[in-house]
């Protein structure tokens, strides 16, 4: 008995399609009662979109989740295409996938509104396509993640759909963009004030993406999490992020970073990039709790102040070290200072911030010594690495490091 007789067959985790005398794609035919999850893999065994169209997939309403995958050593790409046409889930279908799809394009269903319980789709490892589909009006898409597009080189209307009047992605809150070594431009399409795309997306992640050079998209008033890295090209952020939480740049070396409209910002991570500004302290960061700044060309005030506020001043003007040292957010709990070349002391101010509980310092060729007098008096970890020139630790006011909240940090 073939699998295409066991009609009354509910559950089907992994159906490969084999060549030859193996399984074929047509024997799912009768599987009418199929639910929840499917894999359907091996798709380049398929060598002609009828039999593709015979297994009926879009009549199997009781499928929620569907993910269709070929080989990535496939050929005869030029079908593949017809045959994804052939295979048009049902209605009611909760979350694709579509892996090593060799075509150039999608077919027409996919993106249309009639699919209006998808809430997930991810779309892996398409090398041939060059335009990503129309995916902007599924209203229920909750979750977009598109990685490994290698032509992709631009990311705009066609994205969107083709009426730019309405909303879209009207309810996407996961947005991420992963090893698309050909993308460089992405067009948000904020040609009309009365259009808003984007408006519940909470998180966006672009990785690897060397040639992206902008613009992102303005309009993100829900984002709560931005990531970025390797984006070797990209130079600037969206301008107005009001609900933005944590900010992660990663080796983004002609990026400009600015903290003056990210008022909710409470995680700062930045490893690499041309410049971070902030026209304002009180804008900086009031709300921040965890820093960790590195490989940064330029501060511009006050964020200079952030950074040099740390170092000890020889001979400092009266009120001149006082200043530097109000960029640092005062409820701020963990903080990082990374290849900071410039680094000789700790400021004696930092030892008033009582809200800091963990401290580390990393390639700070010119550290020389960190007194009690300096530190936080909550600090409970303290971590130094790199810091070839450092002769004296914990030394001053008090070098009875078990009297101090650090103890068992530094008998780890």
């Amino acid at each position: 008995m073939g699998i295409g007789e066991l009609t009354n067959f509910q559950t089907l985790t992994n159906f490969v399609v084999s060549q030859d005398n193996g399984r074929k794609i047509r024997e799912m035919e009768n599987l009418s009662n199929l639910k929840g999850g499917l894999v359907i893999s091996e798709l380049q065994n398929v060598v002609k979109a009828q039999d593709a169209w015979v297994a009926g997939l879009c009549y199997k309403s009781n499928l929620r989740d569907l993910a269709l995958e070929w080989s990535y050593n496939f050929a005869g790409e030029e079908i593949h295409k017809d045959i994804l046409d052939s295979l048009q889930p049902p209605k009611m279908l909760e979350r694709l996938t579509i892996e090593c799809y060799g075509g150039e394009t999608f077919p027409n269903w996919f993106g249309d509104p009639s699919f209006g319980k998808l809430s997930i789709l991810d779309l892996y490892y398409c090398p041939n396509c060059t335009l990503l589909p129309a995916v902007g009006r599924l209203t229920s898409l909750k979750s977009l993640s598109i990685r490994r597009m290698s032509k992709v080189k631009k990311v705009g209307a066609n994205i969107f759909g083709k009426d730019l009047s309405i909303n879209a992605f009207p309810s996407l809150e996961r947005l991420r963009f992963q090893d698309m070594p050909e993308w460089e431009e992405w067009d948000p399409c904020e040609v009309d004030e009365n259009v808003r795309s984007f408006q519940h997306l909470h998180e966006l992640i672009i990785s690897n993406c060397p040639k992206l050079l902008g613009s992102l998209p303005n309009r993100l008033p829900s984002l709560k999490k931005l990531k970025i890295n390797l984006c070797q090209q990209l130079r600037s952020l969206p301008s107005c992020l009001p609900s933005l939480e944590r900010l992660v740049i990663q080796e983004c070396e002609k990026l400009v970073v600015s903290l003056s409209s990210l008022p909710k910002l409470s995680d700062l991570e930045i490893n690499g990039c041309q410049e971070v500004s902030s026209t304002s302290c009180a804008n900086s960061g009031s709300f921040i709790e965890r820093v960790s700044l590195s490989d940064i060309s330029k501060f511009t005030s006050p964020m200079e102040g952030m950074m040099l506020g740390l170092i000890k001043a020889e001979r400092a003007e009266d009120g001149k070290e006082e200043h530097m040292q109000l960029g640092i957010p005062c409820h701020i709990e963990h903080l990082s200072i990374h290849c900071c070349e410039r680094l000789e002391r700790l400021a004696e101010s930092l030892h008033s911030y009582r809200s800091l509980t963990v401290l580390g310092i990393e390639g700070c060729p010119r550290l020389i010594s960190i007194s009690n007098g300096n530190l936080p008096p909550n600090v409970r970890r303290l971590t130094i690495k790199e810091c070839e020139n450092l002769q004296y630790l914990l030394d001053g006011v008090n070098n009875n490091i078990n009297s101090t909240p650090l103890s068992r940090a530094l008998g780890d």
